[in-house]
């Protein structure tokens, strides 16, 4: 059974996140090492503007105006990021966390954070073409040097969280609530919804997917994600908008739900991750063990 990279697991969780599918992901460090998650980092979706941003070419007069647009929505999110991590922080802090490195690192994400929205107001203000692509150009490297410290943060809030549910051999697991359900491993899982979204990866290629008892039956998107062995490629696939019976059995693949009401049944071995407001019964042969979803550190948007 493989782990599920954390990278490759954020991906799935921007999918359930939002009504559509994103039409480009990073993939060159899906197979680091698994983290597990919470739910905070996919919340926030930013443009990339290290590639994909307006030009600052100097012969096109619009240009600034796009960019200028580009950054200050990009800063936007920011700042409410930033708004986000000082609250999670004070959290953590009124439970008995060390927090001081945390602290530190949001700090400095904050001042990036602050420095290109400055250098964006004196590229609004400047009055020669020339000086506002050069405070446009200042802004954007802020912006892009703070993005880059966002893993950082979110790697060590990843130490202030319990590990996963384990199941294996004969055990089986109960599930009811609110949020996000993260499931791995050699599964056969039967869950309803309310109403929800989920996307799943498949790594082994069997995996048997009935979806005949959901309202919206179709899939919103498939994608193939490249794999270590450049031959061979793992499927997703992401619904959204479905509320119903779904029944998936595999030997190793991955799951993300999403849902203000999901009941699940699981069996096999693997981990699952649960985040919101719920609660859960582990029915293992040694000992039966009644839990509660983990608190997510950000509110769901």
């Amino acid at each position: 059974m493989k782990k599920m990279p954390l990278v490759l697991i954020m991906f799935l969780i921007i999918i359930v996140l939002i009504s559509g599918f994103i039409d480009s992901a990073r993939n060159s460090d899906v197979h680091g090492e698994h983290h597990g998650l919470f739910i905070s980092h996919p919340v926030y979706v930013s443009k990339d503007l290290s590639d994909g941003g307006p030009s600052l070419g100097s012969g096109d007069k619009t240009a600034p105006k796009d960019e200028s647009a580009f950054l200050a929505d990009n800063i936007k999110k920011s700042d409410e990021m930033v708004a986000r991590l000082n609250s999670t922080v004070v959290r953590l802090n009124e439970e008995g966390n060390d927090v001081q490195e945390l602290e530190q690192m949001i700090n400095s994400y904050a001042l990036l954070v602050s420095e290109a929205k400055e250098y964006l107001s004196k590229a609004d203000a400047s009055s020669s073409l020339s000086d506002e692509q050069n405070y446009l150009v200042l802004s954007r490297d802020k912006i892009i040097l703070a993005n880059s410290e966002l893993k950082g943060i979110f790697d060590e809030m990843q130490t202030y969280l319990p590990g996963p549910v384990s199941i294996s051999g004969n055990d089986s697991l109960n599930v009811k609530g609110s949020g996000i359900v993260i499931l791995s491993g050699d599964l056969d899982i039967d869950f309803s919804l309310a109403m929800g979204k989920f996307s799943i990866v498949d790594f082994a290629g069997d995996l048997d997917i009935l979806t005949d008892e959901i309202y919206t039956p179709e899939i919103v998107s498939e994608r193939a994600i490249p794999s270590v062995d450049p031959e061979t490629t793992q499927k997703l696939f992401s619904y959204v908008d479905v509320q119903g019976n779904v029944t998936l059995s595999g030997s190793d693949f991955t799951v993300a739900i999403m849902s203000d009401d999901v009941s699940l049944y699981v069996k096999g071995t693997g981990e699952v991750e649960l985040y919101g407001n719920g609660s859960y019964y582990l029915d293992n042969a040694i000992m039966d063990k009644e839990g509660i979803w983990i608190s997510p550190m950000f509110d769901i948007d």
